[in-house]
């Protein structure tokens, strides 16, 4: 039987990983509370992380883990298009600067078969630029112990949603339309 993290450890290692970011501090994956072992685990952090950070589900961040496996953490804060945005920078922190897409359609999740490009890019209404904020209270990130990164929602510390692009700078070999503004 695989090892499950108790409900306390998840509430605590939740309150941990929420006090670093309030804070900007750092500490070592053998300084957490606890360490999440599976999947399950860590979506429960990051559950509960969440909820204690008031992250909604407007906009989710989409990646794959090391051994391949799809995962999701909740964009927060999330800002759309905003004329002003402000969002509170620590020591560390990365932009990363990415294409978004809105989905037109909901893509459920699949046991018979994974989704292929087409199936992707037909449930895509929009395209837009945006940067996402990028730190994590465990400083190492993910490369000790990836399910407590994800746990940490992914590093991720905002996104800011910029302007519409066309959806043509999805299509494999686009050049990016730096006169769309």
């Amino acid at each position: 039987m695989t090892p499950m993290l108790a409900r306390p450890d998840v509430i605590a290692l939740a309150h941990q990983l929420s006090s670093l970011r309030h804070d900007g501090s750092q500490v070592q994956t053998d300084q957490l509370i606890s360490v999440p072992l599976v999947y399950q685990d860590a979506m429960e952090v990051q559950s509960q992380l969440s909820k204690l950070e008031g992250a909604g589900a407007a906009a989710w961040k989409v990646a794959k883990s090391p051994d391949g496996t799809p995962v999701a953490a909740p964009l927060h804060p999330y800002l759309d298009n905003p004329s002003d945005p402000i969002i509170a920078w620590r020591k560390g922190m990365k932009i990363e600067v990415e294409i978004a897409v809105k989905l037109r359609q909901d893509l459920p999740v699949r046991t018979d078969r994974a989704y292929d490009r087409d199936d992707v890019e037909a449930a895509i209404s929009e395209a837009y630029l945006g940067a996402e904020l990028v730190w994590s209270g465990i400083s190492e990130g993910g490369s000790i112990s990836f399910l407590a990164f994800l746990a940490d929602r992914l590093g991720n510390m905002g996104y800011v949603r910029g302007p519409a692009l066309p959806l043509a700078v999805l299509e494999p070999g686009s050049t990016f339309p730096f006169g769309f503004c």
